[in-house]
């Protein structure tokens, strides 16, 4: 569910799985640092132009940005390097986000949710939330992720518009009462459009 949840606020701020490529030249080190900070997964890694070989690998390390060839490898050969990558937010920034959101629900009188670590970058929430919490929880991490936006389109067809003068914290708690008082959220919402709170 939290790989969900984190997909659905990538999605609603924009931040797209990318595709990046790197090429190095090996000198006397078989570690070489990637220059993109998210990267979500390697997907290739040639050795002058071809696949590594049967038995050849490699390793990479996402805490340091680290790939580590276990091939056998001599000087001055070429290595190209495909990898995706998030080009704005790492995992556990949106984690940071995901938990400020829940923080807003429970202080808007929403409900109380509990983000707990089971394993290193591992999480689940408690109680599991309805897709509509989920919703709830998408828009209020990403209010908080982009505060100047007055617009957030989720991918059920649904809009959710501000004004652009109001703060962040405003948004958000019109945005809970608002979700409160109705049993789906279709089409346009517009929170500026009325002064009930």
């Amino acid at each position: 569910m939290i790989e969900e949840l984190k997909l659905k606020i990538r999605s609603v701020v924009g931040d797209a799985v990318k595709v990046g490529r790197e090429f190095f030249t090996y000198t006397n080190s078989k570690v070489f640092t990637l220059s993109e900070p998210n990267i979500v997964s390697i997907t290739d890694v040639d050795k002058n132009g071809a696949d590594l070989e049967s038995g050849e690998s490699y390793s990479f390390d996402s805490a340091t940005n680290k790939l580590t060839i276990v091939a056998n490898l001599v000087y001055g050969d070429e290595l190209e390097v495909a990898y995706n990558y998030y080009s704005k937010y790492s995992d556990k920034e949106i984690i940071y986000y995901i938990r400020a959101a829940l923080v807003y629900l429970s202080v808007f009188g929403c409900k109380d949710f509990e983000l707990e670590e089971v394993s290193t970058d591992n999480y689940e929430l408690y109680p599991t939330p309805t897709n509509k919490e989920l919703d709830l929880i998408v828009l209020v991490a990403s209010i908080l992720m982009k505060p100047n936006y007055s617009e957030y389109r989720l991918s059920n067809n649904v809009t959710i518009r501000y004004p652009r003068t109001e703060d962040k914290d405003t948004k958000i708690r019109k945005l809970i009462v608002r979700s409160q008082s109705r049993t789906g959220l279709i089409g346009l919402i517009d929170l500026g459009a009325t002064n009930s709170d």
